[in-house]
């Protein structure tokens, strides 16, 4: 494993246009903030968010739990698949990908079930499976942890389901759930959107 290949990929994506690179900084300090352990990511896609919770993860002693229903592979821009083991990047002891869907019994029983520090949903974006991902890892978190939610800004999503979905499903998803369990929450309107819920 190459330290300095984590942070060159880091880097470089933060000065890489996307949807979440705006964000790329907010996951590095949230996990320093926290001194983060454990972090779940629901959604790994192209691996950008990956990058920077692993590099932020690095400086904690952490360890990074991904979970996705495909294999990371190259995003747009790039030729090589950011967190392939037998790139460049190399093994990782601090990262477990999971091949599957997060609402299955086989994850989530797999996943840490207590102390978590950070869970992040970047899914489907789809109202009712942000709604079910939100009841299902809430539990996880320890007391004075984060969930972050990516995409509240999108008025639609091209995953919706034939049953009608609110404007903004991941946004009014959040507020619905925080307002259930009087959690605050902020939104951050930028780079597609970025939800925090304070647990």
């Amino acid at each position: 494993m190459s330290n300095a290949v984590l942070a060159e990929r880091y880097e470089m994506l933060c000065g890489m246009p996307s949807d979440i690179n705006e964000h790329l900084p907010t996951f590095v300090q949230a996990v320093k903030d926290l001194d983060a352990k454990i972090v779940i990511e629901l959604g790994t896609r192209y691996g950008v968010s990956t990058i920077a919770w692993l590099y932020g993860l690095e400086q904690t002693g952490g360890h990074l739990y991904a979970v996705d229903c495909s294999y990371p592979v190259p995003g747009p821009g790039l030729d090589y698949n950011l967190v392939d083991p037998q790139g460049a990047l190399g093994q990782i002891p601090w990262f477990t990908f999971m091949l599957g869907y997060d609402n299955w019994p086989a994850i989530l029983g797999a996943l840490p079930k207590k102390n978590v520090d950070i869970v992040f949903l970047d899914t489907n974006h789809v109202y009712a499976e942000t709604l079910e991902e939100l009841e299902l890892y809430y539990p996880r978190v320890r007391k004075g942890g984060r969930m972050y939610l990516h995409d509240t800004d999108l008025v639609a999503t091209g995953n919706a389901p034939p049953t009608p979905q609110p404007d903004y499903p991941v946004l009014t998803a959040m507020k619905e759930f925080c307002d259930k369990y009087s959690l605050k929450w902020e939104n951050n309107p930028n780079n597609s959107g970025l939800g925090t819920i304070f647990c």
